[in-house]
């Protein structure tokens, strides 16, 4: 037992120790950047000690139960070559992301989920849609009268036969 909470304590000296540089950064910006103390400088240290402690426990807890069975993995494996290994390793962590967002966008594709952009784009083509709706049945292009969406508002202009102009009042635009 003993030997355990020597063991966590050298593990939150390291703990502790790993820290420091990131300390130093937030106090380099605080002091010679924004050239204030934090107002709440108290809590910020209370929590990070509670990450140092945190990270010691983890990190214990990797040592007792998660090492131990990777190294036992990896000695009993036959052939192993720590230059493939390695390698593989890196190969995998580098091509991870790029396969996971190309096969994520094969996906997306395949069960036809839209984004926001595309959502946007049809939102604004409903817009454009009704507008053209409403312009339906006009024969005589000199004087056109449109309404949108069955509201009092009317619109008019005197309008020569190449030219289509729809004027639409903001408040209506922007329910669409």
């Amino acid at each position: 037992m003993m030997i355990q909470f020597y063991f966590f304590l050298r593990l939150l000296k390291e703990s502790f120790r790993d820290l420091i540089p990131i300390v130093l950064v937030i106090l380099f910006f605080q002091l010679a950047i924004i050239q204030a103390v934090p107002a709440d400088w108290i809590p910020t240290t209370v929590g990070m000690v509670i990450v140092g402690i945190g990270l010691a426990i983890f990190l214990q807890r990797l040592e007792i139960g998660i090492f131990p069975i990777g190294e036992e993995l990896a000695t009993n494996i036959q052939g192993r070559n720590p230059l493939l290994d390695g390698f593989g390793f890196i190969a995998f962590a580098s091509l991870f992301p790029m396969i996971t967002v190309m096969v994520y966008g094969i996906i997306v594709e395949k069960l036809h989920i839209k984004g926001d952009s595309e959502l946007a784009n049809e939102d604004e083509k409903q817009k454009v849609h009704k507008i053209h709706g409403s312009l339906e049945g006009v024969e005589d292009m000199s004087l056109s009268t449109i309404n949108l969406d069955a509201t009092k508002l009317r619109h008019s202009m005197n309008l020569s036969f190449s030219d289509v102009v729809v004027m639409v009042p903001n408040q209506i635009y922007e329910r669409y």
